[in-house]
């Protein structure tokens, strides 16, 4: 049912606030200036509703009601809409739209005509999109700092008992797992509770990004005051994703093949065509859908004074790399040649060695060798299979092979086997050399498995 709070009352909150001043002072400012709709916009869980509450709580003095609209259908939101009037005294007041996502459209004439009927009221409404009228005033909630983010992870974790170390080397860790989770207040709680029964080094493992990342089996353990939507990272996705267009679809899980987070610096217009456009996604949209994509708070874009680039944080990436393998693996796999045979010429571009350029084709097939020209030249790494690999990791941390049975449910004598095969397709003689064979990602996730056996070590 919705939550309608009675005049001067809002919702709620137990825990600490943490950051928001100048977005607190942003929307304070457009209250007193009076501002008709200010919308709070954001990706999910970023801390909109929760930025709204403290803001009219704590700096704005005027009567303030709140309809929190998540669990109602339009026709509901709508006759709840109605029973808004005008104040009879044509005082200022506030009404709050909180989690207008899924009611966009239904609300918009609606609410311009409430707008219109009501001269002294402001709507302050919190959305992952803007809800298109006029003189709509934005205020884009962000991710937090990475100081803050450090911060509420250390509050979050208090709340479940578990007292994060004062030390360099777990600051470090949890920097790192605030920085995975693109610093966002409802990855940093999840991270928390995951926290509660696993040391840091094991979740940093758990946030890697890469094929070993098991961020997407996490799920909050609450049993009240959580919506359904923010019970987990899917969950909370798909609630923009819903909202997609078949076109917004395909752009957003084929961009997965691009490196996530901030940290892979983003990939211009030029590049997203080149791997993503075909018939079924003509180069010619690829610009208006990534403008629709970014409406709706699923792709960042980072704009300079003279270009832009976009990137997906490592949650949505995860979540749309699953969907476009579930959808069409051989698509999935035709994606990752491209990226990898446009890495490689930004490679030999950047190296003064690139071939001269050949006007671009875009097809639904890859030009004709162009799968063959992309795959990975044959190198030792390569060699081993998934399990050795595994196995060849946790070796060059320092885990001894009794330990790593016990992690991968196995028995020392296959560990051991699996050990000497990788040694010989390394064409090695010690364990200790395992590391120089290491590609980068791998080497990411040797430092952290060496983290955790130093944690186990000390426990």
């Amino acid at each position: 049912m919705f939550q309608r709070s009675r005049i001067g009352v809002l919702p709620a909150t137990s825990s600490e606030f943490v950051g928001r001043l100048a977005q607190r002072e942003r929307i304070t400012a457009l209250i007193a200036r009076g501002a008709r709709l200010i919308t709070l916009t954001g990706p999910g869980g970023i801390g909109k509703t929760r930025l709204a509450i403290e803001t009219l709580r704590r700096d704005v003095d005027l009567p303030t009601r709140w309809l929190a609209l998540a669990e109602l259908d339009a026709e509901t939101a709508i006759a709840e809409l109605r029973e808004f009037a005008p104040r009879p005294d044509g005082a200022p007041h506030v009404l709050v739209l909180d989690s207008c996502d899924r009611l966009v459209t239904a609300l918009a004439t609606e609410l311009a005509d409430l707008l219109e009927a009501d001269p002294a009221l402001t709507v302050v409404a919190t959305s992952r999109e803007p809800i298109g009228w006029i003189d709509e005033q934005l205020v884009p909630v962000p991710s937090l700092d990475p100081a803050q983010a450090l911060r509420l992870l250390r509050i979050r974790m208090e709340l479940t008992g578990r007292t994060a170390g004062a030390g360099d080397e777990d600051d470090d860790i949890l920097r790192r797992i605030c920085a995975h989770m693109s610093h966002n207040p409802f990855g940093l709680r999840l991270a928390a509770i995951r926290l509660r029964h696993h040391p840091p080094a094991i979740v940093l493992h758990e946030v890697s990004g890469d094929a070993y990342d098991r961020r997407l089996q996490w799920s909050d353990s609450a049993r009240v005051g959580v919506e359904a939507r923010h019970r987990d990272i899917g969950a909370n996705i798909a609630w923009s994703t819903s909202r997609c267009t078949p076109a917004e679809s395909i752009l957003l899980q084929r961009l997965s093949v691009f490196p996530g987070g901030s940290a892979g610096g983003g990939a211009d217009r030029e590049a997203i065509e080149a791997i993503c456009a075909d018939e079924a996604l003509p180069a010619a949209s690829i610009e208006s859908t990534l403008d629709r994509l970014v409406e709706r708070s699923l792709v960042i874009v980072r704009l300079t004074g003279t270009s832009a680039r976009w990137y997906l944080t490592e949650c949505v990436r995860l979540v749309a790399r699953a969907e476009l393998h579930r959808r069409d693996p051989v698509e999935a796999n035709r994606l990752a040649a491209r990226h990898l045979q446009l890495r490689r010429l930004e490679v030999r571009r950047a190296e003064g060695s690139a071939l001269p350029q050949q006007p671009c084709v875009v097809t639904a097939q890859p030009p004709v060798g162009a799968v063959a020209a992309a795959r990975p030249e044959p190198d030792r790494w390569g060699s081993l299979s998934r399990a050795e690999r595994e196995v060849a990791v946790l070796a060059a941390a320092g885990w001894p092979n009794s330990a790593i049975a016990v992690r991968r449910r196995s028995s020392v004598r296959t560990v051991d086997a699996q050990v000497a095969m990788v040694r010989q397709k390394l064409q090695i003689t010690s364990r200790a050399e395992i590391a120089r064979h290491l590609p980068a990602e791998a080497r990411e996730r040797m430092r952290s498995e060496a983290s955790a056996r130093r944690e186990t070590a000390r426990s």
